[in-house]
């Protein structure tokens, strides 16, 4: 398989994720102006059901798959875990939709993109594969072609049934298609791995994958946390309204995604040769893309930021300026954040992200109980906001503690320990 080269993959990374999220951006989009202020409440509802659940189980394989230099596990190891790991998650959301005080209708929503999500973390083992050949240009196809299916599907769908079910069904289907027809085509074996006798192997890799899917899992809780509060304290309404502001932070999102997939490989590469320079110049260039991309949210929040609203949603969208902007805030301390993740998740340093998050959750949790009752969709804005600042100030000691690490015993490190000894000191 031929590798491509960091700009290219990167690029084609850029361009499949830009679609992509553009795609889930689109059903918003749709949903607002085809359907009503609740159809975008319920499918964002369903969203933040089934987004954790399928995160702690996905264990983060894709993570592990890509930084596995060593080949300690096989592909089929990675697959199967995931295999089992898509059935337990629909085994889990079946239960927690049946627990739930939910309608017939919400009730196939949730149970729809359930099977979409599944569907998309199986390709996903794929993409990872992908990814450590430095293939991106795969996965983007794969991606595109996934966005176009679904946002086809949920237009013809509303347009002539108006029924959300329908739609959310279709969407799925959507999802197998691209998974059957080219994802699978990208296997590294010319038939479907065998997984018996494999086990251990999967014992040892919960094992290991068990503190990052735990991490995953409170990263896409902490980013849902405040529509559950809404739905608590207030209505769907309010719980579409919020959903649909912040999916205009996606656009730059996905750039960080970009940067961070393509960027990853090569900073794995530099922490396994002890590369200081090489690790931190690739950080830096990522958190500083970040930061203008957050800088640029920001920006056009002020400036723009009714009239975009107005744009894509409509007028009844439009009512609340400042929890848009507040949201925009968070988004730029939330990629600031991602960049820093990315570059933790380079060196496999996965457990001491655990606190982190955990304390995000608390942050915005806090937040939201006192804010949401009170203000709503700004309070919910305004506490998403915190959370983004809690996860960056605690990203940023972890990395620095990172390359402070990786400086070993080198110079430049002996250096600055005789400086902050004895500042005064002539150096030797």
């Amino acid at each position: 398989m031929h590798r491509l080269t960091f700009r290219a993959n990167f690029t084609w990374a850029l361009l499949g994720n830009l679609v992509s999220g553009f795609a889930q951006w689109s059903i918003i989009v749709l949903l607002a102006r085809l359907g009503d202020l609740s159809m975008v409440g319920q499918y964002s509802l369903g969203l933040a059901i089934v987004s954790p659940v399928i995160i702690l189980t996905s264990l983060n394989l894709r993570t592990l798959l890509v930084t596995d230099l060593g080949e300690r596990f096989e592909f089929g190891h990675y697959l199967g875990m995931r295999l089992l790991t898509s059935a337990a998650a629909l085994s889990i959301i079946a239960a927690l939709m049946w627990a739930g005080n939910y309608n017939r209708e919400t009730r196939i929503v949730i149970l729809c993109v359930a099977a979409a999500k599944c569907l998309d973390a199986i390709s996903d083992i794929v993409y990872g594969h992908l990814q450590r050949k430095e293939a991106m240009d795969r996965v983007a196809l794969s991606l595109m072609a996934r966005g176009v299916l679904s946002t086809a599907a949920l237009v013809s769908s509303l347009l002539a049934t108006r029924s959300l079910p329908w739609a959310a069904f279709l969407v799925a289907s959507s999802s197998a298609a691209v998974l059957l027809l080219f994802d699978l085509c990208h296997l590294p074996l010319p038939r479907f791995p065998r997984f018996t006798g494999i086990w251990p192997h999967l014992r040892a890799l919960v094992c290991l994958a068990g503190p990052p899917g735990f991490i995953l899992m409170l990263v896409s809780l902490n980013s849902v946390l405040p529509r559950y509060w809404l739905a608590h304290f207030k209505s769907e309404g309010e719980v579409g309204l919020f959903s649909a502001l912040a999916y205009l932070t996606i656009g730059a999102n996905i750039m960080v995604v970009a940067l961070g997939q393509a960027s990853g490989p090569a900073m794995t590469r530099a922490w396994d040769r002890r590369d200081l320079f090489g690790f931190c110049a690739r950080a830096g260039r990522l958190a500083l893309l970040g930061a203008l991309l957050g800088l640029a949210g920001i920006a056009a929040a002020i400036f723009h930021g009714p009239r975009i609203v107005r744009l894509f949603y409509g007028s009844r969208y439009a009512a609340d300026p400042a929890a848009l902007l507040w949201l925009m805030i968070g988004g730029a301390l939330a990629y600031l954040a991602s960049c820093a993740g990315y570059t933790l998740s380079s060196a496999r340093c996965f457990r001491t992200q655990l606190p982190m998050h955990l304390a995000v959750s608390v942050a915005i949790s806090a937040a939201c109980w006192e804010l949401v009752p009170k203000y709503g969709v700004w309070g919910a804005a305004v506490a998403q906001a915190t959370g983004s600042a809690v996860q960056l100030a605690i990203s940023v000691v972890l990395v620095a503690k990172l390359c402070w690490t990786l400086a070993g015993d080198s110079p430049l490190r002996a250096s600055l320990i005789q400086f902050s000894a004895n500042p005064f000191s002539r150096p030797q």
